[in-house]
């Protein structure tokens, strides 16, 4: 299993990678995921999609 976190801010990026060395994390925006090679099996948001542009567009890439 693999785990990848993602935050805009490098400065959230940073603690995180502190509190889960065992984790993958990246600066990415929320709205760019389609962007990534890779697929999911599971997105979780805790309070970031109301700060995505464009929902027209991301949520079906999120899908």
């Amino acid at each position: 299993m693999r785990i990848l976190g993602i935050d805009s801010s490098p400065d959230m990026i940073a603690s995180a990678r502190k509190l889960r060395p065992d984790c993958d994390f990246d600066v990415l925006d929320a709205g760019s995921l389609d962007e990534l090679d890779t697929d999911f099996d599971v997105v979780f948001s805790n309070a970031c999609l109301q700060w995505v542009p464009n929902h027209e567009r991301v949520l079906p890439s999120m899908l």
